[in-house]
């Protein structure tokens, strides 16, 4: 049995200006109905990965329901995905309204998500929730690849690892690693 799971491409938003908490907010938003960014493409270690996964099978496709993730699957030649789930969209973030203080997207992102991971997550899922919603996915996963043998999820790089984390702990071992951020495969074998 064999779990590929992928990182979406770049985005196509720009994050370029600093931000007040409010403009944040829509910012996250807009983030999740974006698909990724014209002049993205996979690097050639990603496509090569995939195109050897499909010489001896056809892999089973699942992707998260965030448009990032959907538009991320036609680069890679996989075909449609069978299945489109929002269980394996990525851990929300903890955000608030009302400062005046503008800070870079990064650090927001930094600030915000440990917040998030020391437990403050007042109007969102909380990590524990989040680690939950993996542990699901990771079963759900494994599940699919006893019937497919070979299953594809185009997902997002937190709750990839937070899947990938639960993987191994269900005896899957990571046998392959391409890239780092945007595009990254991870591959697990049991």
């Amino acid at each position: 049995m064999k779990i590929v799971t992928i990182r979406h491409g770049k985005s196509e938003l720009d994050i370029s200006h600093k931000q007040t908490a409010t403009a944040f907010r829509k910012l996250v938003a807009e983030y999740d109905e974006l698909g990724i960014a014209s002049s993205d493409s996979p690097p050639s270690a990603t496509l090569e990965r995939v195109r050897l996964l499909s010489i001896n099978t056809k892999p089973f496709l699942i992707a998260s329901n965030l448009k990032r993730a959907l538009d991320s699957v036609k680069p890679l030649g996989l075909g449609v995905p069978q299945i489109i789930e929002p269980q394996f969209r990525e851990c929300e973030m903890t955000l608030f309204d009302g400062h005046r203080i503008r800070l870079p997207v990064m650090m927001w992102l930094l600030l915000l998500r440990c917040l998030w991971f020391v437990g403050y997550s007042p109007n969102c899922e909380s990590f524990k929730q989040a680690r939950m919603r993996a542990k699901d996915a990771a079963n759900y996963l494994r599940s699919l690849a006893q019937e497919h043998e070979c299953v594809v999820l185009m997902g997002h790089g937190l709750m990839n690892r937070l899947i990938a984390k639960e993987l191994v702990q269900l005896g899957f071992i990571c046998c392959h690693k391409t890239g780092r951020g945007n595009w990254e495969l991870r591959e697990f074998e049991i």
